[in-house]
């Protein structure tokens, strides 16, 4: 089915998008949080307020991601979800490993 696989293809593009936009963001805490540290006046309260953010925009993005992912196996048909399941794991070690990279 054309249409199906189009639209596969196209949620594919935004959850490459979503992490590539993941990466960019842990790059930026990681500078955020080394600035933070290494300033002496930082309080305490902005330490917390920076967490705060973080933990936020940690869970819009366990959100949008599960969603986005949600919405790619309703594209597929059984037997294309369990292959997808199969090779889940391979895929979510290599995107992990990407990010923990950073």
């Amino acid at each position: 089915d054309p249409a199906r696989e189009a639209e596969a293809i196209r949620i594919v593009g935004v959850l490459e998008e979503d992490l590539a936009a993941l990466r960019t963001s842990i790059g930026a805490r990681k500078i955020h949080v080394q600035e933070l540290n290494a300033n002496y006046d930082t309080s305490r309260a902005e330490f917390e307020a920076f967490l705060a953010i973080i933990e936020a925009d940690v869970r819009d993005n366990q959100q949008r991601v599960s969603n986005t992912h949600r919405a790619l196996l309703a594209t597929a048909t059984a037997e294309e979800r369990s292959t997808v399941a199969k090779s889940h794991t391979k895929a979510m070690n290599a995107a992990i490993t990407s990010l923990q990279s950073i």
